[in-house]
C-alpha cells in the first residue's frame, strides 16, 4: 500500500464525506503509481450519543459522546405530552428518530431527533386494533417494517413502515409452536430474520423472515449450558454475535452467529467487578463498545468490546445528575440495527477519478452506495 510521503507534495481535491468504518479502494494514476483513499473510523470509542429510556420516571435521557461519571443528561424528554408510560427497550431508526414502547399504556411513541422537554410524540401506534399488550421492544427492519414483543399477550406483531394510530398489525407471530413464553427482547439479524429473547422459558427463539401465526421457530437457544436466565433485551455485535442480559443472574451473555440448542456462550460478562446488576438492555456503538441500562442499581456502564469475565467497565454514567432512573432502554445514535446488525463494512467510494497535473493528483468520488448504517462526516485520503 503506496501513500505520499508529504502532504506538500500534493493537493487533495475531496469535498466528499466520510465514512465510521474502513473501506478502502484504489486508483491508478499516470505513471503507474498507486494511490490508496482509505475510509476510516470517524470518531474514537465513545464517540456517539446515548439515549437511555428510564422506566422508573418515565423520561428519555440523552448523554453527550463520551459522557462518563455522574454526567449530566444533554436532554431529557419527559412530560404529559410525551406520552411516555413505562417505556421500555429503546431503538433509533435510519434517522435517529426515537421508538420508545410503553408498557403502561399499550403503546409506541417516536420523537423527532433532537426532541427534548415536553414533546409530542410524531407518531403514536396505540389502540385496541393495534394488538399491543404490554409491549417492551421495538425493532425496524431496513424496509421500515415495525416489529413489537408483547410480554403479557407472548406475541410478537408487526406493523407496515409509516403505520401510525390505531391500525392493525401486518403479521403476528403468536401460538403454542412458536414458543413464545412472555417475550422481552428482541433483535433482528443480517438475514432479517427475528429474534425473541423469553423471560419465562429462559430461551431465545429465532424466526425467519416473513413469519407469521403460529409459525415454529428455525432455531432455539436453551439449555443449561447456554447461560441464559431469565433473558430480557438483546442487540447484535459488529459481527453477528448475539447478546442477551440475563436478568436475575446480572450476567450478558454472548452466542455466535448460527447458535441453536444448548451451546455455551461464546463469552459471557459477569461478576462483581462487572457492577451488574439486573441488566435491563444492551446497545453497540460503531467501535464496538457494549452500553447496557443497568436497571438494579441505575447506571450505564460500557464495556470494551469483546469483554469476558469479570471485567470493569471502562465508562460507567453514575450519579445523583445523570437523571438515570430506572434504566430499562439503552440505544447509540448513528447505529441503527435492522437487519444488518450495527454498523457493517461499507461498500468503497464510487466514481473515484484521479487526474494527474504537474507535481499533484487531484482526486474525486461519489459515496458509496451502501454507508453500513454508520453517519458519514468525511474522508480520510
Amino acid at each position: 500500500m503506496m501513500r505520499p510521503s508529504g502532504r506538500s507534495q500534493w493537493s487533495w481535491l475531496a469535498s466528499a464525506r466520510k465514512l465510521s468504518v474502513a473501506a478502502v479502494a484504489s486508483v491508478l494514476v499516470t505513471g503507474a503509481l498507486t494511490l490508496v483513499v482509505g475510509v476510516s473510523p470517524s470518531a474514537a470509542a465513545n464517540g456517539a450519543t446515548l439515549y437511555v429510556g428510564n422506566f422508573n420516571n418515565d423520561s428519555i435521557t440523552e448523554y453527550a459522546a463520551g459522557a462518563d461519571g455522574n454526567a449530566s443528561p444533554v436532554a431529557t424528554i419527559s412530560g404529559p405530552s410525551t406520552g411516555l408510560d413505562g417505556p421500555y427497550d429503546i431503538a433509533l431508526d435510519t434517522s435517529d428518530s426515537l421508538w420508545v414502547p410503553n408498557a403502561g399504556n399499550n403503546s409506541i411513541t417516536v420523537y423527532a431527533p433532537g426532541a427534548s422537554g415536553n414533546a409530542s410524540p410524531i407518531v403514536k401506534i396505540s389502540g385496541g386494533n393495534t394488538q399491543l399488550s404490554y409491549p417492551t421492544a421495538v425493532a425496524l427492519d431496513r424496509s421500515g417494517n415495525i416489529f413489537v414483543s408483547n410480554e403479557s399477550s407472548s406475541a410478537i406483531t408487526e406493523y407496515a413502515p409509516g403505520a401510525n394510530g390505531n391500525v392493525f398489525p401486518i403479521a403476528t407471530i403468536s401460538g403454542g409452536a412458536t414458543g413464545l413464553d412472555n417475550p422481552y427482547g428482541l433483535a433482528i439479524n443480517a438475514n432479517g430474520n427475528v429474534f425473541a429473547s423469553n423471560f419465562s422459558s429462559n430461551t431465545v427463539t429465532e424466526y425467519p423472515l416473513g413469519a407469521n401465526g403460529n409459525v415454529a421457530p428455525i432455531a432455539t437457544i436453551a439449555g443449561g449450558a447456554t447461560g441464559l436466565s431469565s433473558p430480557l433485551g438483546m442487540t447484535f455485535d459488529n459481527s453477528g454475535n448475539l447478546i442477551v442480559c440475563n436478568d436475575f443472574v446480572s450476567t450478558i451473555t454472548t452466542y455466535a452467529p448460527g447458535a441453536n440448542g444448548n451451546v455455551a456462550p461464546i463469552a459471557t460478562i459477569a461478576g462483581g467487578a462487572t457492577g451488574l446488576q439486573f441488566p435491563f438492555s444492551l446497545a453497540v456503538d460503531p467501535a464496538g463498545n457494549l452500553f447496557t441500562g443497568n436497571w438494579g442499581a441505575s447506571t450505564l456502564p460500557e464495556f470494551a468490546p469483546g469483554a469476558n469475565g469479570n471485567v470493569s467497565p471502562i465508562t460507567n454514567i453514575a450519579g445523583g445528575a445523570t437523571g438515570l432512573a430506572g434504566p430499562v432502554g439503552v440505544a447509540v445514535e448513528g447505529t441503527f440495527q435492522g437487519p444488518v446488525p450495527g454498523v457493517q463494512p461499507p461498500n468503497p467510494p464510487q466514481g473515484l477519478n484521479a487526474a494527474a497535473g504537474n507535481g499533484q493528483v487531484s482526486l474525486s468520488w461519489s459515496a458509496p452506495s451502501f454507508n453500513g448504517n454508520g453517519n458519514i462526516t468525511g474522508y480520510d485520503v
